[in-house]
């Protein structure tokens, strides 16, 4: 794959926690974590490879956004696959993100273009590759 052109970004640099956020996340998404599934605190450790503090504010942070839920005494709940509630997001989502990428096509500097661009080129390949977990690496910095 080519080299791409990132965005400036102050939080370039990110933080344990966040690395073990993205990292719970995308095996969730990946469904290596199975919805409704039970898994330890020490096991997401163990997965991802990152300490307990960060973990543990992790861990925080995809209860609020309940892709875990937290069972006192016996572990950590992966959310369990919801198709009505996903299907009415989609339909939000659509006229949202339609408005999103209206707005953005007329505030784009030249440099999100090429980004843009490359993340175009990046997705085609991706699709041609049938590269699942490469769409969801690259989808999640689409939406960053």
């Amino acid at each position: 794959m080519k080299e791409r052109v990132t965005l400036k970004r102050e939080d370039q640099k990110k933080t344990l926690a966040d690395q073990a956020y993205k990292q719970i996340e995308e095996a969730i998404v990946t469904l290596q974590l199975a919805p409704g599934s039970i898994v330890s605190e020490t096991e997401l450790v163990e997965l991802i490879g990152i300490g307990r503090t960060p973990t543990r504010e992790a861990i925080q942070r995809l209860a609020r956004d309940r892709l875990i839920r937290v069972l006192p005494k016996r572990g950590l709940l992966v959310a369990p696959l919801d198709l009505m509630g996903q299907m009415k997001l989609l339909e939000v989502r659509r006229q949202v993100e339609g408005l999103i990428i209206r707005l953005a096509t007329k505030r784009a500097s030249d440099e999100h273009r090429r980004a843009f661009a490359q993340l175009d080129a990046e997705f085609r390949e991706i699709a041609f590759a049938n590269d699942g977990l490469g769409f969801v690496r690259c989808d999640r910095e689409f939406n960053e």
